[in-house]
């Protein structure tokens, strides 16, 4: 389950329902198309942030790509490629159709 506690710069904490869906996801810092980082770079630092301090637990979700889109002007793309950077850290692993989770390396790193 989520750990309350101060929120990141970038990200506020989840709340996952009984299913294990991921809820109440706010991004503090959406995209800005000024900024010299990458968004893919800059979402990857976000949610490594949050995992690596224990914000979200292994085997729960990261925020659907629909959301940080929608909510937070990511392009997909970006999203996508935020996931694989975390999946090839070993932080992320995904599940075809139902989204990326946190991997329980994340444990080892200082998460969970």
């Amino acid at each position: 389950m989520y750990r309350q506690g101060t929120p990141a710069d970038a990200i506020e904490g989840a709340r996952v329902g009984a299913d294990g869906a991921g809820q109440g996801w706010g991004v503090a810092v959406t995209n800005d198309p000024q900024e010299p980082v990458p968004a893919y770079r800059r979402l990857a630092a976000m949610l490594r942030e949050e995992i690596v301090r224990g914000r979200i637990e292994p085997d729960r979700p990261l925020p659907p790509e629909e959301r940080l889109v929608r909510e937070q002007g990511f392009a997909p793309e970006d999203v996508r490629r935020a996931v694989e950077v975390l999946s090839g850290e070993g932080l992320v692993y995904t599940v075809e159709g139902r989204g990326a989770y946190v991997s329980t390396r994340a444990e080892e790193t200082g998460g969970g």
